[in-house]
């Protein structure tokens, strides 16, 4: 709930990460046609991603902000 959230070295299809004050850190692979689903209230999210392909992101933050350096499909 409070606090930063680390995810290291993983590989997964499927991603809920959640913090209310703290950010969400997630550096790894990811699947083609995985979901990611990450909501902070004050932190920020930052994602370093070994192999980035098709997939679905949801990130939302209150009082930070979300940037991404991939070129990113807003649907």
């Amino acid at each position: 709930m409070s606090g930063d959230l680390t995810v290291t070295d993983v590989t997964c299809d499927r991603l809920v990460a959640k913090s209310v004050s703290g950010g969400v850190a997630y550096s790894g692979s990811i699947n083609k046609g995985g979901s990611y689903d990450i909501n902070v209230h004050s932190g920020d999210v930052r994602l370093a991603l070994a192999n980035p392909a098709g997939f679905v992101l949801n990130a939302n933050s209150f009082s930070g902000s979300i940037r991404s350096e991939l070129q990113l499909t807003i649907g």
